[in-house]
């Protein structure tokens, strides 16, 4: 098909050598494959897929039995972008009416899209990790999206799935139809002769798993907050009860049949994905917690903690399961109940099957089956309780913060107005501020967005404020700001009772850290008039536990650095001997510790000098030279010598294996480690060595806020209620405080699950405990 050669739609016509490529292929023809843009190999020849991709692409529809000769292969962008980058929007959207050419010509049944590039050019939207092998149909076309050759060859664990996904095209373009959902063996209780014939089934199983469907995400939600149904089953039999979808019975024989169900469960493997989630709504609207043993969500992110983990994606690629979602509407209860029911069924199903292969795949690891056992589930029900808590606000307090912060905004706004010629600057506006600074300031841009314009991020401001009062100010306006709406109307829109309820995520990061959301209290400042918002309930101590310097003692037991390793033993300050050393004095002021701590934190992990200058200014607000950064690494490692070799070490194994472990035996895959890029190489190498200190020093405070829960009474004793990086966050009973602290910290330093994964530590670590508001309480261990 003839292109325009004359094009001049977008700037690529500048550097490209064929000047709107178009595809090659049967006119019209069935199957049409669909990529982001041509390469180096592509626009030297004039032929799409010509390179080394088109070559896997061609070997991999060969092993499906699809032939390129059979297929209409084009790209959503017709002309080469400089250094093969990927192609922006815009030139993707001057290429659509040549795109639509191809297809009103070829009129295809069955396309194949190659890349994120792709899916958007051609979909409109969607999200290339969690949709690819998933069948879209649109207007009598079906669409499957998968990730582009390309991909697989800077990320080789890539590979399975494209094969995966071409297969299933084969398979769609051979059976004409996508797959149908396997016909699930259901009841819907209506009765109480039906219930009890759920009850009895439930009794005879070793397993069970459970799902809700509820009518919004947030459990908070006052009248519009509630459980339409719940199922329980196998992936032979599902049961499914209606709550609220029908009101076939009121709110307590409605409590009473679900605490029924939960003591029949009593002695079972009860298995959910997400069943914190699930298990979080039954205790708001019921009272009621089901006994959840295994976690297929979690087992997911253990497994391979690269990929998505929904349900219905894993289902997809595990089991070839076809996209079996309902509408949004449906899932409340305002479509179709047998539609809803059927869904809730469907999701029991699916989650028991991943039951039985996650099982099978942990117990092949001993580690990391203890690893999910006892640390992933134990978390889940830790977090499940400190969820349930919340967290207490002072909200009198919120006020006399939020009068400050406007007060504050209003005063640097003043300022700022007398350095712009500009009336009403929005200074939220990226766009705006840019035109301030670069423009009407004279400032030179550091760096460009995507889309071209001059960045205005907070890092490169940093960098610019030495050049222009404003810039100082303008990130004073900025810090006021982010407190502003952040933490005084963000905490104050997610209240319910003078509470926050901020939800943790053990399977948030890769490294097997927890995240946290709604709100982020990993992101709260540490000025403590913000801090300090967060208080405990009356009668009770708001308390911080930290394990200090965890990721500095983790790397000395790690690299086996026998300097770190004796100051640790001996009670010294690994910041003041760094200090002492980088500084080549021995009198160390606080100042000067403060800035050891960066080169501590920057260089444990093998930081270049250059990159170390930056992560010094962003995250310490300290300015250092170039060469001061180079003489500080040099003697850094002068002093801890162990370490280089430790690095390499890290190196050598993700090289050889793929893969690091933790001391527990957490995986942190690397197969970008043999990709074809050298970025991607040298960032899977930085990963070697961060991943399994960053790993272990979570898992070492998951594990002590795991014995904390255990050793104490929740209702009188001690409350864990979230953690934040190498923290545990809790109420203490007033009267206890003094009497308890010291229990804590010991069971911190040496919880029970040291037993259990036979861990005998080098290094001895250290709990720092501090009550009162958090920000501002004082040390009592």
């Amino acid at each position: 098909m003839k292109g325009n050669p004359d094009c001049t739609e977008c700037g690529l016509h500048r550097s490209a050598q064929a000047v709107c490529l178009m595809g090659r292929g049967p006119v019209p023809g069935e199957v049409m494959i669909v990529g982001e843009a041509p390469g180096f190999r592509e626009d030297d020849i004039g032929k799409p897929f010509a390179g080394d991709a088109g070559n896997m692409l061609d070997t991999m529809l060969s092993e499906v039995d699809l032939s390129r000769e059979d297929c209409y292969i084009t790209n959503v962008c017709k002309c080469r972008p400089p250094d093969n980058r990927t192609p922006k929007s815009g030139e993707v959207k001057a290429c659509k009416p040549y795109l639509l050419k191809e297809f009103n010509k070829v009129k295809p049944k069955y396309v194949l899209l190659l890349g994120a590039t792709a899916l958007k050019g051609v979909i409109g939207k969607g999200k290339i990790t969690e949709d690819h092998g998933t069948v879209i149909e649109k207007e009598g076309v079906y669409y499957l999206p998968t990730f582009h050759p390309a991909a697989a060859m800077r990320d080789p664990n890539k590979l399975p799935s494209i094969k995966g996904d071409i297969a299933r095209f084969s398979g769609l373009v051979k059976s004409g139809s996508p797959p149908k959902p396997p016909e699930t063996k259901y009841e819907v209780i209506r009765n109480f002769e039906d219930f009890n014939r759920c009850v009895s089934y439930i009794e005879k199983q070793k397993y069970i798993a459970f799902d809700l469907e509820t009518s919004q995400l947030s459990r908070k939600g006052g009248g519009d907050s509630y459980v339409n149904c719940i199922a329980l089953g196998t992936s032979g039999k599902q049961y499914v009860l209606p709550l609220e979808s029908e009101q076939l019975w009121d709110h307590s024989i409605q409590t009473e049949m679900l605490s029924i169900m939960s003591e029949a469960l009593g002695g079972k493997v009860v298995v959910a994905h997400n069943g914190k989630f699930d298990n979080l709504w039954l205790r708001e609207k019921y009272g009621v917690r089901f006994p959840l043993s295994f976690d297929t969500m979690l087992a997911s992110h253990l497994l391979d903690e690269n990929t998505p983990n929904g349900l219905k994606y894993l289902a997809k690629v595990k089991f070839g399961a076809p996209d079996y979602d309902i509408s949004k509407e449906s899932k409340q209860g305002k479509g179709s109940l047998e539609e809803l029911y059927k869904y809730n069924a469907m999701d029991i199903y699916y989650t028991a099957k991943l039951y039985k292969l996650f099982k099978k795949e942990l117990k092949e690891d001993g580690a990391l089956y203890k690893v999910f056992k006892y640390i992933s589930m134990g978390m889940s029900d830790v977090y499940e309780d400190a969820e349930f808590e919340g967290i207490v606000l002072d909200t009198e307090q919120m006020q006399e913060v939020e009068r400050e912060l406007r007060s504050n905004i209003n005063k640097v706004k003043r300022k700022l107005a007398k350095y712009t010629k500009k009336k009403d600057v929005n200074w939220n506006s990226p766009q705006q501020v840019a035109e301030v600074l670069f423009k009407e300031w004279g400032l030179q841009p550091i760096d460009y967005t995507d889309t071209g314009a001059p960045s205005t991020e907070e890092s490169l401001l940093k960098r610019l404020s030495k050049e222009h009062k404003g810039v100082e100010l303008l990130l004073e306006y900025r810090g006021y700001a982010k407190q502003l709406s952040s933490f005084i109307e963000g905490w104050r829109k997610r209240m319910d009772g003078g509470r926050i309820f901020p939800s943790y995520k053990i399977h948030g990061t890769v490294t097997g850290r927890p995240s946290c959301t709604d709100p982020n209290l990993q992101q709260v400042p540490r000025d403590p008039k913000i801090r300090s918002l967060i208080t405990a309930p009356p009668g009770w101590v708001f308390v911080e536990a930290d394990h200090s310097q965890i990721e500095l003692r983790v790397t000395a037991m790690m690299s086996g650095d026998r300097t770190m390793k004796f100051v640790y033993q001996t009670g010294g300050d690994i910041h003041r001997e760094t200090a002492q050393t980088v500084m080549s004095k021995q009198e160390i002021d606080a100042d000067e510790r403060k800035k050891a701590k960066a080169v501590n934190f920057g260089f444990i992990y093998g930081m270049g000098a250059p990159k170390f200058q930056d992560y010094a200014r962003d995250k310490y607000g300290m300015d250092f030279t170039l060469n001061q950064c180079k003489a500080f690494r040099t003697r850094y490692f002068e002093k801890y010598a162990d370490l280089p070799k430790w690095h390499e070490k890290q190196r050598k194994i993700a090289r050889a294996f793929g893969q690091v472990r933790t001391y527990t035996g957490r995986i942190r895959h690397l197969p970008e480690i043999h990709s074809s890029d050298k970025g991607k190489r040298a960032e899977a190498e930085r990963q070697s060595i961060n991943s399994p200190v960053q790993g272990f020093a979570a898992e070492v405070t998951l594990m002590g806020a795991i014995e904390v829960s255990k050793r104490f009474s929740w209702e009188d004793e001690v409350r864990v209620v979230g953690t934040v990086h190498d923290a545990i966050l809790m109420y203490i009973k007033e009267e206890k405080l003094h009497d308890l602290a010291p229990q804590i910290a010991e069971a911190m330093e040496h919880p029970s699950l040291f037993d259990k994964f036979k861990l005998d530590l080098p290094v001895p670590l250290k709990a720092e405990l501090k009550a009162g508001p958090w920000g501002k309480g004082e040390d009592i261990i």
